[in-house]
């Protein structure tokens, strides 16, 4: 964070490279990189220290959002059980310690919720639809892809991984139980638009990894 705003604020350069570790390393084209996210937007206005800290605070809040949206809209539950579900999750250890000990990419655990929910409705969950409004729930799959890609974005490589996983088995394993084809087709649409709308980091970081060689 620091390196990549020290080159756009003070130096007015693109950060192509980060000269403080290891001798020299890609930047932009890093895994990991957090710099091509739309929040990255707080760490130029305030700083890596206090913009990142408005980071944190704006991912908790979107994660809470998403989740509570998810239990109340997607599985019914009241808004009571759902505000409590979301505080359990939102507030819980797994993202606390990781941010305490300098594991800044998860804050795109944030992003969970929103893909799991818009995926969910992209299934189209009504089996006794109509074949419309089934395909038309495949409109869904571009917000829960939006999200998915703002995980990547957000420089958090195994939970983006983890998550397009999870989308891909539930989308096959629900072809294969409801022997309907839609959940797999909204599954592969989520992950495939994903790697388009993400390709801006994508592309670069495939490209600069293919060069990597081990000795």
């Amino acid at each position: 964070h620091a390196t990549a705003e020290r080159a756009l604020v003070r130096e007015q350069t693109f950060p192509g490279g980060n000269p403080y570790l290891c001798g020299g390393t890609p930047l932009a084209a890093f895994p990991e990189a957090p710099i091509f996210s739309p929040f990255f937007g707080t760490v130029l206005l305030g700083g890596p220290v206090l913009g990142f800290k408005v980071n944190m605070l704006l991912h908790g809040a979107l994660g809470f959002l998403g989740m509570l949206l998810w239990l109340r809209k997607g599985w019914k539950l009241s808004w009571i059980a759902a505000f409590l579900g979301a505080a359990v999750v939102t507030f819980s250890s797994f993202v606390g310690l990781h941010l305490a000990a300098g594991h800044s990419r998860k804050v795109a655990a944030a992003w969970i919720p929103w893909v799991l929910f818009f995926f969910q409705r992209a299934m189209g969950n009504e089996l006794n639809a109509g074949s419309g409004k089934r395909i038309s729930a495949l409109r869904n799959t571009a917000p829960a892809a939006a999200a998915l890609a703002l995980m990547l974005l957000d420089g958090s490589v195994y939970l983006s991984l983890y998550t397009a996983t999870f989308v891909l088995l539930v989308g096959a394993v629900a072809t294969i139980t409801n022997r309907r084809t839609l959940p797999l087709v909204a599954a592969l649409g989520t992950v495939l638009l994903a790697g388009l709308l993400a390709g801006v980091h994508l592309v670069p970081t495939l490209a600069s990894q293919a060069t990597i060689s081990t000795v």
